[in-house]
């Protein structure tokens, strides 16, 4: 039989047996877990973001993942969440001006 602790911690430990449901969760994990083609691209993808991350802003920076893909709950069509943190950015200290055509605004009123 499986086993399970509670939230009293080991000494609440208790015997479950319930086959059918649990290989009906243990098939529907399967169906909606990645397969592991999805899985490598998943980490293909974050060594690709992790790259260009410390190409952009240097050595000094950390990827960080967090969401459903840190918690190994992802689902095949999960994104992937992720923090950049560091504490020397070489930014510029003025937002660049955005490149917008030149154009003038008339008020009008609406008549009904």
């Amino acid at each position: 039989p499986a086993r399970y602790r509670g939230a009293m911690g080991p000494t609440k430990s208790q015997n479950v047996c319930y086959p059918a449901l649990t290989a009906d969760i243990i098939a529907f994990a399967k169906a909606v877990s990645p397969s592991a083609d999805e899985s490598a691209r998943r980490t293909t993808a974050l060594e690709v973001i992790t790259a260009a991350v410390t190409a952009e802003f240097g050595a000094d920076v950390e990827v960080t993942v967090f969401g459903s893909t840190a918690c190994g709950t992802t689902l095949p069509s999960s994104d992937i969440d992720v923090a950049v943190n560091g504490t020397f950015w070489n930014l510029p200290t003025e937002p660049p001006k955005p490149n917008l055509p030149d154009v003038t605004i008339t008020k009008q009123k609406w008549q009904y």
